[in-house]
């Protein structure tokens, strides 16, 4: 049975598959914890795995996913069809083409090791996150579903903070800790778009990790604005939901 196969079809045992998972290193990985909606999307997409007698793919991974409630409201709140999109799936599950299992471990892998970096179970935001490149990648485009804005609502429960355009004095520029952007993302932004030096860009990276938010700067509400889109489309190119916006000076 391969790696992909174990993480699906004995996720009710999830340390008899783990151990067969392997780190960027080599190192073994611990045993992950699930929370209860991604425990929920890999129960389902192992009962459709079982009962279609297919190779996995992401594809069932993704149908899980489109029975968790909190997956299917991202979905809708980001202007996606999620009926039409479960059909598609469906369609899709039903021609028996070939599985992309690499690519299912890969997301596995990554989703796993993401949430044990942060110390926390994995959430159906890291299932959905690392679909790039998979079968579920394609039949998401092809519904025009964006990747990136489900995460989005996934992680913040909102959509990304309006830019305020009824303000017209100067605006102070806010990031906030979402515990899911990288470190060395944030540290880009501020670096590459906002034309921090690096030691204060890390200085003040660190300050939004323990407070949780942080204020990067006082500008003119046309040149913050610019600035954030800026941040914002090299956050969403990484696949990252950095939260990023204004407010009032």
């Amino acid at each position: 049975m391969s790696i992909v196969a174990l993480a699906l079809v004995a996720a009710g045992s999830v340390a008899a598959w783990w151990l067969h998972l392997r780190g960027p290193r080599g190192r073994l990985l611990p045993a992950p914890a699930f929370d209860e909606d991604a425990a929920i999307a890999i129960h389902v997409a192992r009962h459709d795995l079982k009962g279609r007698a297919q190779a996995p793919s992401t594809l069932h991974l993704l149908y899980g996913l489109l029975q968790v409630d909190r997956v299917t409201a991202a979905i809708a709140a980001s202007g996606g069809d999620v009926a039409a999109l479960e059909d598609r799936v469906l369609d899709a599950l039903a021609t028996g083409e070939p599985a992309d299992d690499e690519a299912l471990q890969r997301l596995l892998v990554r989703a796993s090791t993401f949430a044990h970096h942060g110390g926390r179970p994995i959430t159906c935001a890291d299932l959905w996150a690392f679909h790039a490149g998979s079968r579920a990648a394609a039949v998401l485009a092809a519904a025009s579903i964006d990747l990136h804005a489900v995460l989005f609502w996934l992680v913040h429960d909102e959509p990304p903070p309006d830019l305020a355009p009824a303000l017209t004095s100067d605006v102070y520029v806010v990031l906030k800790n979402d515990g899911y952007s990288t470190m060395e993302l944030v540290v880009e932004v501020l670096v590459e778009d906002f034309g921090l030096a690096r030691e204060p860009a890390t200085e003040l990276m660190m300050a939004v990790h323990t407070a949780g938010r942080g204020v990067v700067g006082r500008y003119s509400l046309t040149r913050a604005r610019d600035l954030v889109l800026a941040a914002r489309a090299r956050a969403a190119a990484g696949g990252w939901p950095l939260w990023i916006g204004v407010e009032p000076a």
